[in-house]
């Protein structure tokens, strides 16, 4: 007897195939073309008698604009919601960002869900959690002609770095425990339940081989507790089976898996469907036992692009519009072109008015305070840069009308010769950073962030900053038009080789000190600039 599982995860509100950032279609992600491997998927197991299992492991909930409007509208169902209804999903899990919105907005939308929310590590006592921490299902399965009945448990971790991540969120009670020490006690609980199989919605990555306490990153150690049958990963983006982690202890990148143990790791945005067939076999005395599997990753985009579900596309048809009609709201102007085809190594100009836009923001709650003369700096880091999410993942808007679409987007060891206002930093100088919540929560595990001062100001989401800063309601910062913040050590006579986007060749004229030279296109479709340093 077959059962196949499916599963998708961290699709960020990516529900049609496009980029609201850039006004265009997409085919490499969304939610609608995904839902059509899905249907494929389960059409091709049921015909060969397989029993059919649908997951969603987490982070699906905000990262775009539709996601954003739709968490707005408490008056009207959730789209997310009801995709997954229509699409007969089984259970879902969550993931750190599900954790990141105000108030009761989560509670309400997940008390729409079709189906078991599951999440066993995140604990708030003394409210109505509306989810779970575990689910069995049951169901009724051929085996030689005979009916049978097959129960399945799940289970859902996510990290324990979401207490700090989003600590401005959750309240003072909300634990989260270790991932390692969860799991284990939701095996034994679900095999005492009596569960013929375990299936674990782990938003976690890959990352350290060896048990340790409150690991972000878990999956490696997690595949080896005994008991787990199939594994559902995520958090990181990569995918697996796949190259991402072909050099990591105990993984079959190619088999998909990781101690012996199915997992699949759906890359993010609805770019692929994961899919882990298990084959089982049945004794009086042990019961169901996992006898053979096989994982796979299905992607949306290839050879053979899968087509928009149509009734999918059809039912986000209203937001997806009103998204569309929001984003073009004009908010200000630009006369440079705003890129970030190369944040490692010259200034990007679109980061560095999010920068100036932070600061101005923090600026105005430290008048009248004991740190309104102490220096400020702005921390930002580029969200679109290429890397794992591909080489059509940059910032690019052009001089002229800056709409709200363009204000939307989501190693120290290195550093010598640090430098403010042109004097060397000396160990006693004090400054305020201004920065985002999550490297204030310790996000990046950058080792400063332990021994700072925090002053408290008011939270503000950095698109309702960028908005305030072009429109002119926050003072303009000096900085946006300072220079770049860093520059390379002298290295004579070396050169490297810089991975971009493709549209990058229109702006070389922007990186002219490092004398770039096109060498062509890699296989994944990065344009390779080299550079000389």
């Amino acid at each position: 007897m077959q059962i196949r599982i499916l599963g998708t995860t961290d699709l960020h509100m990516n529900l049609r195939s496009f980029d609201y950032y850039s006004d265009t279609p997409e085919p490499t992600i969304g939610l609608t073309r995904t839902a059509s491997l899905i249907r494929e998927a389960r059409t091709e197991a049921q015909a060969e008698g397989s029993t059919v299992l649908l997951f969603d492991n987490g982070d699906s909930l905000q990262g775009t604009p539709v996601g954003d409007m739709a968490a707005e509208q408490a008056d009207k169902p959730h789209a997310l919601m009801q995709a997954l209804g229509a699409l007969e999903y089984d259970a879902i899990g969550l993931g750190n960002h599900d954790f990141g919105f105000e108030g009761n907005i989560l509670d309400r939308i997940l008390s729409q869900a079709p189906c078991p929310v599951v999440c066993s590590n995140v604990h708030r006592p003394g409210a109505n959690e509306v989810w779970q921490d575990q689910a069995v299902l049951t169901r009724r399965v051929e085996v030689a002609g005979n009916q049978a009945s097959l129960t399945v448990g799940v289970f859902s971790v996510v990290p324990p770095q979401t207490r700090n991540w989003e600590s401005h969120r959750l309240g003072d009670d909300v634990r989260i425990d270790d991932i390692l020490t969860c799991a284990r006690t939701k095996v034994s609980e679900l095999r005492s339940n009596g569960c013929d199989v375990i299936i674990a919605l782990a938003h976690t990555g890959l990352g350290s081989a060896d048990p340790a306490p409150n690991l972000e990153n878990a999956i490696i150690p997690l595949a080896a507790i005994e008991g787990i049958d199939a594994i559902i990963a995520g958090h990181t983006h990569p995918t697996l089976p796949g190259k991402s982690h072909a050099e990591l202890e105990h993984v079959d990148a190619t088999g998909g898996m990781v101690h012996g143990t199915p997992v699949v790791m759906p890359g993010s945005a609805g770019s692929h469907l994961g899919v882990i067939d298990l084959t089982l076999t049945t004794t009086t005395e042990k019961g169901w036992s996992v006898a053979a599997h096989r994982v796979e990753l299905r992607p949306v985009s290839g050879a053979d692009p899968a087509p928009e579900d149509p009734s999918l596309v059809a039912l986000f048809s209203d937001g997806h519009s009103a998204t569309r009609k929001q984003a073009e709201e004009p908010i200000g102007h630009t006369d440079q072109h705003l890129h970030s085809y190369f944040s490692f190594c010259a200034k990007d100009r679109g980061l560095a008015m999010v920068a100036a836009a932070q600061a101005s923001a923090v600026r105005q709650n430290l008048k009248g305070t004991a740190h309104e003369a102490t220096p400020l700096l702005s921390a930002v880091a580029p969200s679109k840069f290429g890397g794992r999410a591909g080489p059509r993942f940059y910032s690019d808007i052009p001089a002229g009308v800056m709409r709200m679409r363009h204000v939307a987007n989501p190693a120290y060891q290195r550093i010598s010769d640090l430098r403010f206002d042109g004097q060397a930093v000396t160990v006693e100088q004090r400054f305020v950073v201004a920065l985002n919540n999550f490297r204030a929560s310790g996000g990046g595990h950058f080792p400063f962030i332990r021994d700072a001062e925090i002053i408290n100001v008011p939270a503000l989401p950095i698109q309702h900053a960028l908005k305030d800063y072009l429109t002119g309601a926050m003072p303009a910062e000096s900085l946006e038009q300072g220079p770049c913040p860093f520059r390379f050590a002298p290295m004579p006579g070396s050169s490297v080789l810089l991975k971009t986007g493709q549209q990058a060749q229109r702006h070389l004229a922007d990186i002219a000190e490092f004398s770039p030279t096109l060498a062509g296109r890699d296989a994944e479709g990065f344009l390779r600039i080299q550079l000389s340093l």
